[in-house]
């Protein structure tokens, strides 16, 4: 796809002039700066907005961000963002997480801050990650003629700890691994309109070891327990064992995964893992518990489980003498967390600032650079935080007391000090229930042992 079917009918429409340059595959907008060697001033980006009115557009250059004080005041309304699985569907013929400055195709209201004009070109997303286009700014502006223009931003503060699109200052320059082409594919499934089980089932089939995962993810006792079908190929598990939800997150988890299974000294590879799926089938399992009273998804717990320490993958392979220290300093102190035993390596030169923010914030810009959902990107962002109050308050508190489960078996790092009873009372929890509820888990182990074991040999 070179241009978003929708955004070419409007073009066209409107006799508009521009040009569409086709690059190599990029995740972030700053990388157009890069590549096209523009000011960032030039780069138009959007968030989609919410509120009891309605959807709403706001357009505005990159070198910016959204002051919601700003926005409040002009337009008198509680606007928040819209989740990117939402936003995926409004965009629905552009690529996962690649939203074009073009809000008319879709039927959207449109905000637009007017310093764009201080630009003769401006530059935005195509709908695709291999192109980007150029148009001049009055003819941008010529197609928004019914958009409002409001100061509704402020300069990006490379010192505040905002969420910016996704940590540039740090970022940059880093060599960020991309997902595969099949993880590409089931996130854009995943997150479609439609989920379309004859489209994962024909994805899924092609790679061995995904179809492999699910198979032995099948054999669990709690998963078979609650199947009263025997299923022997991906369709059945789909449609009568785990749903398109679980199996979609699964082969999302395994084909991300293959990202770093070069990086990795086998055995350690494999204890990662295996802490992965242990912990996405606890959080899973737990939240069954609560997903009725709590209105949870489980399939997002197990996901979350998979992705939560992602970030140690990737600060594994781009700092190795720092991380080669830290799993030192873990093995000497088995009793301490690694968030805390990570601000100790404060001061070590080009790792500062990634180690300052910890493992767990490297992850979720990481997942956000990936187009994960934002329940998990928040989730793993805040899985170590005891005071986090956010809307995923209750599944960040559910992968907490998964972990805190494994410590005791033996599982993960930190010390084993029980389950924390805070955690247990605002879920509406015992440590009974939690610790009957995964031992099915533990007596089906040798599952989850062989899905991290397969994960080397591939």
């Amino acid at each position: 796809m070179v241009l978003a079917a929708r955004m070419k009918k409007l073009f066209d429409t409107y006799k508009i002039q521009y040009r569409v340059y086709p690059h190599k595959r990029i995740n972030r907008l700053q990388q157009i700066v890069e590549l096209l060697n523009i000011e960032a001033k030039s780069v138009l980006t959007t968030q989609l907005l919410v509120d009891k009115q309605g959807l709403l557009l706001a357009i505005y250059p990159l070198s910016k961000k959204i002051d919601f004080t700003k926005l409040k005041l002009q337009l008198e309304r509680n606007l928040i963002a819209v989740s990117a699985i939402e936003v995926n569907r409004v965009f629905s013929d552009c690529e996962a997480g690649c939203w074009p400055p073009i809000g008319q195709s879709y039927g959207l209201d449109i905000i637009i801050d007017p310093s764009i004009k201080q630009n003769k070109l401006v530059y935005f997303s195509s709908g695709s990650y291999t192109s980007t286009v150029q148009m001049h700014v009055d003819d941008y502006l010529y197609l928004n003629l019914r958009a409002k223009q409001l100061d509704f931003t402020a300069a990006l503060d490379e010192n505040s700890d905002d969420y910016i699109e996704p940590k540039t200052q740090i970022l940059d320059g880093l060599d960020l691994p991309e997902l595969p082409p099949i993880a590409l594919q089931i996130l854009q499934l995943s997150v479609g309109s439609q989920n379309s089980v004859q489209d994962l089932v024909e994805i899924v089939s092609q790679d061995k070891l995904i179809q492999q995962q699910i198979m032995l993810y099948t054999q669990l006792p709690f998963v078979q327990n609650q199947s009263q079908t025997a299923a022997n190929n991906v369709q059945e598990i789909v449609e009568h064992v785990l749903g398109f939800d679980m199996v979609s997150h699964i082969a999302l988890g395994v084909a991300a995964g293959r990202v770093f299974s070069q990086q990795q000294p086998a055995t350690e590879y494999v204890e990662f893992w295996r802490h992965a799926f242990y912990a996405a089938a606890y959080a899973q399992r737990i939240t069954q518990l609560v997903a009725p009273e709590l209105r949870l998804d489980p399939a997002i717990s197990y996901l979350a489980g998979l992705f939560h320490n992602f970030g140690l993958l990737l600060f594994s392979q781009l700092f190795k003498p720092e991380y080669a220290l830290l799993k030192k300093w873990m093995q000497a102190n088995p009793k301490v967390s690694i968030a805390v035993l990570e601000k100790r390596l404060l001061g070590m030169g080009r790792a500062f600032n990634i180690v300052r923010a910890g493992h767990a914030r490297l992850g979720e810009w990481l997942l956000h650079n990936w187009r994960l959902p934002e329940s998990i990107c928040e989730i793993a962002r805040e899985h170590h935080s005891l005071t986090y109050k956010g809307k995923y308050a209750s599944y960040v508190q559910i992968i907490q007391i998964a972990n805190q489960l494994l410590r005791e078996d033996g599982i993960g790092d930190g010390s084993s000090g029980g389950i924390n009873e805070q955690l247990l009372e605002s879920l509406g929890l015992n440590a009974s229930q939690v610790i009957d509820a995964v031992t099915n888990i533990r007596t089906g182990a040798l599952s989850l042992d062989q899905m991290a074991a397969a994960l080397t040999n591939q």
